[in-house]
């Protein structure tokens, strides 16, 4: 895939393919991917490192649905990359 910086939408840069014309964001297949409130994530995750799951919520300025959906993303990116790792070594040898 030849992809090649396009322009920029809502401050996030866009990539067209230029076999197929397909368009992608530079968070596509991310965590924070169509996430609207991303700014507010990097206290949203330092308030998980410190093991406040319940606060995390009214700390960040978020709803609790908000929090638990982020949470369960962050969790299941953490499993997939520790797996790939796994996966690499593995074959690594």
């Amino acid at each position: 895939m030849k992809c090649n910086k396009s322009w920029r939408r809502d401050g996030k840069q866009v990539y067209k393919c230029k076999d197929c014309g397909r368009q992608y964001r530079e968070t596509a297949r991310t965590f924070v991917y169509r996430m609207r409130k991303a700014d507010k994530m990097l206290d949203y995750l330092k308030c998980m490192l410190e093991a406040k799951s319940r606060a995390c919520a009214s700390e960040v300025g978020i709803s609790l649905r908000t929090s638990f959906n982020w949470r369960h993303k962050i969790l299941a990116a953490i499993k997939s990359f520790t797996r790939r790792c796994q996966l690499l070594r593995h074959c690594r040898g």
